[in-house]
Protein backbone atom coordinates (compact mmCIF):
# COMPACT_ATOMS: atom_id res chain seq x y z
CA UNK A 1 0.00 0.00 0.00
CA UNK A 2 1.15 3.46 -0.52
CA UNK A 3 2.31 5.98 2.11
CA UNK A 4 3.19 9.57 1.86
CA UNK A 5 2.09 10.18 -1.49
CA UNK A 6 -0.72 13.08 -3.14
CA UNK A 7 -2.83 10.73 -4.76
CA UNK A 8 -6.10 12.24 -7.09
CA UNK A 9 -9.15 9.93 -7.24
CA UNK A 10 -11.35 10.88 -9.66
CA UNK A 11 -15.57 9.52 -8.86
CA UNK A 12 -14.40 9.22 -5.24
CA UNK A 13 -17.23 8.03 -3.69
CA UNK A 14 -18.46 5.80 -6.50
CA UNK A 15 -18.97 2.12 -5.37
CA UNK A 16 -15.91 1.11 -7.13
CA UNK A 17 -13.29 3.89 -5.72
CA UNK A 18 -14.95 4.77 -2.18
CA UNK A 19 -13.37 1.90 -0.81
CA UNK A 20 -9.78 2.00 -2.12
CA UNK A 21 -10.04 5.97 -1.04
CA UNK A 22 -10.66 5.02 2.46
CA UNK A 23 -7.89 2.80 2.99
CA UNK A 24 -5.33 5.32 0.87
CA UNK A 25 -6.77 8.09 3.31
CA UNK A 26 -5.12 6.76 6.17
CA UNK A 27 -1.70 7.70 5.19
CA UNK A 28 -1.72 9.64 2.09
CA UNK A 29 -2.95 12.92 0.89
CA UNK A 30 -6.12 12.14 -0.79
CA UNK A 31 -7.87 14.19 -3.13
CA UNK A 32 -10.95 13.63 -4.47
CA UNK A 33 -12.64 15.04 -7.97
CA UNK A 34 -16.09 14.99 -8.42
CA UNK A 35 -19.19 16.55 -9.49
CA UNK A 36 -20.60 15.44 -6.10
CA UNK A 37 -24.25 16.21 -6.84
CA UNK A 38 -24.78 14.01 -3.14
CA UNK A 39 -23.44 16.62 -0.37
CA UNK A 40 -23.28 13.17 1.98
CA UNK A 41 -20.79 12.26 -0.17
CA UNK A 42 -18.78 15.06 -0.32
CA UNK A 43 -18.65 15.36 3.62
CA UNK A 44 -18.39 12.07 3.85
CA UNK A 45 -15.15 11.87 1.95
CA UNK A 46 -14.10 15.28 4.25
CA UNK A 47 -14.38 13.20 7.58
CA UNK A 48 -12.35 10.76 6.30
CA UNK A 49 -9.58 13.05 5.39
CA UNK A 50 -10.22 13.68 1.93
CA UNK A 51 -9.43 16.95 0.30
CA UNK A 52 -12.28 17.56 -2.44
CA UNK A 53 -12.88 19.15 -5.37
CA UNK A 54 -15.81 19.94 -6.81
CA UNK A 55 -15.42 19.68 -10.73
CA UNK A 56 -16.96 18.83 -13.56
CA UNK A 57 -14.82 16.63 -15.76
CA UNK A 58 -16.92 17.44 -19.28
CA UNK A 59 -17.50 21.44 -18.35
CA UNK A 60 -15.07 22.76 -15.46
CA UNK A 61 -11.50 24.23 -15.80
CA UNK A 62 -9.31 22.34 -14.11
CA UNK A 63 -6.78 25.10 -13.49
CA UNK A 64 -7.20 25.44 -9.81
CA UNK A 65 -6.63 21.62 -9.36
CA UNK A 66 -3.01 20.46 -8.47
CA UNK A 67 -0.93 18.93 -10.75
CA UNK A 68 1.94 17.63 -8.51
CA UNK A 69 0.23 14.44 -7.82
CA UNK A 70 2.31 11.57 -7.63
CA UNK A 71 -0.71 9.22 -8.65
CA UNK A 72 -4.24 9.01 -10.53
CA UNK A 73 -7.27 7.21 -10.32
CA UNK A 74 -9.47 7.99 -12.60
CA UNK A 75 -12.78 5.85 -11.55
CA UNK A 76 -15.33 9.00 -12.28
CA UNK A 77 -17.63 8.45 -15.57
CA UNK A 78 -20.97 8.99 -16.50
CA UNK A 79 -22.67 5.45 -15.82
CA UNK A 80 -25.97 3.69 -16.41
CA UNK A 81 -28.42 4.63 -16.09
CA UNK A 82 -27.75 8.31 -16.48
CA UNK A 83 -25.18 7.92 -19.30
CA UNK A 84 -28.32 6.77 -21.43
CA UNK A 85 -29.56 9.91 -20.86
CA UNK A 86 -27.43 12.26 -22.81
CA UNK A 87 -24.71 10.43 -25.23
CA UNK A 88 -23.35 14.05 -25.70
CA UNK A 89 -22.41 14.75 -22.36
CA UNK A 90 -21.48 11.38 -21.13
CA UNK A 91 -18.84 11.47 -24.31
CA UNK A 92 -17.67 14.97 -23.00
CA UNK A 93 -17.38 13.30 -18.98
CA UNK A 94 -15.51 9.94 -19.87
CA UNK A 95 -13.68 10.19 -23.30
CA UNK A 96 -12.78 13.92 -23.10
CA UNK A 97 -12.51 14.52 -19.22
CA UNK A 98 -10.36 11.70 -19.37
CA UNK A 99 -7.90 13.30 -21.68
CA UNK A 100 -8.03 16.24 -19.99
CA UNK A 101 -7.25 15.18 -16.54
CA UNK A 102 -4.40 13.17 -18.71
CA UNK A 103 -2.81 16.09 -19.89
CA UNK A 104 -4.05 18.19 -16.31
CA UNK A 105 -1.99 15.62 -14.24
CA UNK A 106 0.96 14.49 -16.96
CA UNK A 107 4.08 14.73 -14.71
CA UNK A 108 2.15 11.46 -12.03
CA UNK A 109 4.66 8.23 -12.12
CA UNK A 110 1.50 6.30 -12.92
CA UNK A 111 -2.22 6.84 -14.24
CA UNK A 112 -4.74 4.42 -13.60
CA UNK A 113 -7.87 4.26 -15.66
CA UNK A 114 -10.49 2.69 -14.20
CA UNK A 115 -12.86 0.69 -16.94
CA UNK A 116 -15.31 -1.41 -17.74
CA UNK A 117 -15.76 -5.53 -19.03
CA UNK A 118 -18.67 -3.96 -20.81
CA UNK A 119 -16.45 -3.12 -23.43
CA UNK A 120 -15.31 -6.43 -24.03
CA UNK A 121 -16.75 -9.59 -26.26
CA UNK A 122 -18.48 -11.76 -23.28
CA UNK A 123 -15.55 -14.06 -21.96
CA UNK A 124 -16.98 -17.10 -20.08
CA UNK A 125 -14.07 -19.26 -20.70
CA UNK A 126 -11.16 -17.01 -18.97
CA UNK A 127 -10.87 -13.79 -17.17
CA UNK A 128 -10.65 -11.16 -19.55
CA UNK A 129 -7.61 -9.44 -20.68
CA UNK A 130 -6.55 -6.07 -22.85
CA UNK A 131 -5.92 -8.35 -26.06
CA UNK A 132 -9.78 -9.72 -26.01
CA UNK A 133 -12.08 -8.91 -28.91
CA UNK A 134 -14.24 -6.13 -28.33
CA UNK A 135 -17.97 -6.73 -27.81
CA UNK A 136 -20.73 -5.15 -29.74
CA UNK A 137 -21.95 -2.01 -28.03
CA UNK A 138 -25.56 -0.83 -27.70
CA UNK A 139 -25.14 1.13 -24.45
CA UNK A 140 -23.48 5.20 -24.81
CA UNK A 141 -21.46 3.93 -21.34
CA UNK A 142 -19.45 1.28 -22.93
CA UNK A 143 -19.33 3.07 -26.04
CA UNK A 144 -17.69 5.96 -24.22
CA UNK A 145 -15.32 3.81 -22.55
CA UNK A 146 -14.15 2.04 -25.99
CA UNK A 147 -13.45 5.57 -27.12
CA UNK A 148 -11.88 6.85 -23.79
Amino acid sequence: MLRGEKILVTGPAGNFARSLVKELAKNNEVHGLARFSNPHDQSGLEGMGVICHKLDLARDSLENLPEDFAYVMHAGAMVMPHSEKDQSYTMEVNVQGTGRIMEHCKQVKSFLHCSTASVYHHQSQHALKESDPLGIHIHNYSLSKVAA
